[in-house]
């Protein structure tokens, strides 16, 4: 059931917040299963993390009664089918009770609105038969690329040994089936900012990461495979030879020499022989 707010008198010009938890915790449209919900009043800056556009005529300090429902959410933002959701948020202008503002996501969403813990249990690695795939079509291809012979600079954890068990402070924030899930536990190689910028997937993944990486903007991360050398196309298309190697491998390059305007672009991971031994990555960045 529902938790309900305390006993505590309302402030002065503030809507009970009993209508809106019944209303947030129906189960109908992307709301599939409510395992609990709560509400809290906080000022509209907090809830946007200090980015609240309040709009004209409305206090940058006006309040907002925010419900916090965890569940089984159907995400509904975007046009590409996702993983479902964990917590949805629905802030209410607390003065007139109108709904502001819902956002979908993991339970480390929901987390500053409930007094108890939601960090799920350890649990076991589960990895689909099939990787994910890249979200869009390679139909965005739209990007050119700098043609030519490309520089890693690989920096390695020999001793790395793939992980058997998911943390629950990594299940709070990227829950199974998610991308960053899939990244740090299920794929071979993939494209993200180096591990000093993406800290969650690195604790995922869970190769030591040196004290001081290469300023360089983004990196392949390599699970049991090492760099051998890249190339590029001017269309859009990189090509990088891999040999086995055991460890973990950050192949870190600059992102914005290869891919000047920014964009998709598509990654193929080949052997020595030019056969192609890893799924394709579809990138994008500025």
């Amino acid at each position: 059931m529902p938790a309900s707010p305390s006993a505590t008198p309302l402030p002065s010009g503030v809507v009970d917040p009993q209508p809106l938890l019944r209303q947030a915790t129906r189960v109908i449209g992307g709301v599939l299963r409510v395992d609990d919900a709560a509400a809290k009043l906080v000022s509209a800056a907090d809830y946007s993390g200090g980015r609240a556009t309040v709009g004209p005529g409305v206090s940058a300090a006006a309040t907002v009664w925010v419900i916090a429902v965890v569940g089984d959410i159907r995400q509904t933002r975007g046009v590409l089918p996702r993983p479902h959701a964990q917590c949805k948020l629905h802030a209410y202008w607390a003065s007139t009770g109108e709904l502001w503002s819902t956002a979908e996501g993991s339970l480390s969403m929901c987390q500053p609105y409930f007094t108890r813990s939601l960090t799920p249990p350890d649990a076991p690695v589960r990895c689909a038969a099939q990787a994910y795939d890249n979200g869009v079509s390679a139909a965005y291809l739209s990007s050119r690329t700098r043609s030519g012979p490309i520089d890693f600079t690989a920096v390695r954890d020999d001793a790395w040994h793939q992980p058997t068990i998911v943390p629950g402070a990594f299940l709070a924030q990227a829950p199974e089936g998610s991308v960053r899930y899939e990244d740090a536990f299920c794929l071979k190689a993939f494209v993200r900012a180096g591990p000093e910028v993406e800290k969650l997937l690195a604790s995922g993944v869970a190769a030591s990461v040196p004290s001081t990486l290469p300023r360089l903007d983004k990196a392949i991360w390599l699970r049991g495979y090492h760099a051998l050398s890249g190339y590029a196309d001017d269309a859009g298309h990189i090509d990088v030879v891999l040999e086995q190697r055991v460890g973990y491998e950050w192949a870190f390059f600059d992102w914005h020499a290869l891919v000047p305007d920014g964009g998709y672009v598509i990654f193929r991971f080949l052997d020595e022989a030019g056969h192609e031994i890893l799924p394709w990555r579809l990138v994008n960045g500025p």
